[in-house]
């Protein structure tokens, strides 16, 4: 009986530090969102101006470059967020 109520709290002191921690994360999850989002709202206001100022065929290029920015800024956010949940805050301290 002792050991169950020991190993339940336990758990509880640990629920409380990995609810600390995920607010760490959190907080630092923030910046690199909204950078990807302000960027790929520049993209789409920048580039939908250039569309509207070329003629012809320019237009589908001028249209591809933006949502493939779009998609590697994605991808960037997303691997850095799974960098922040793993715990490598801090790429560069291992160089």
């Amino acid at each position: 009986m002792a050991v169950k109520l020991y190993s339940l709290c336990g758990q509880a002191r640990n629920a409380g530090k990995d609810n600390l921690m995920s607010e760490k994360h959190k907080k630092k999850m923030i910046a690199p969102v909204v950078i990807t989002v302000v960027m790929i709202l520049y993209y789409l206001v920048y580039f939908g101006f250039m569309i509207a100022a070329v003629p012809g065929i320019v237009k589908i290029i001028l249209g591809v470059i933006p949502l493939a920015l779009a998609a590697v800024s994605i991808y960037v956010c997303v691997e850095r967020i799974r960098e922040i949940r793993g715990g490598e805050e801090d790429d560069l301290s291992e160089y």
